[in-house]
């Protein structure tokens, strides 16, 4: 977060990322709310706004997943 922070120039913090999560439609499991807080993130770092109220929970997930894989670098 410290280095999105300094390429976004904006104070990245937890509770920029994880407010009112309880609060987006679909989202009520907390794998449903991981998926979530890390595509908050995501957005951020990238300097995107999130678009929380059209958010596809099944495809985030599959998201986080493929990069997680591939920071394993599996061969």
């Amino acid at each position: 977060m410290d280095v999105a922070s300094k390429l976004q120039d904006i104070e990245l913090n937890e509770e920029l990322i994880d407010a009112d999560i309880e609060n987006v439609m679909g989202v009520e499991e907390d794998e449903d709310m991981v998926v979530t807080i890390c595509y908050i993130a995501e957005c951020f770092t990238f300097g995107r706004e999130p678009d929380l109220e059209n958010i596809n929970i099944d495809y985030q997930r599959k998201h986080l997943v493929d990069t997680f894989l591939t920071l394993l670098n599996f061969q």
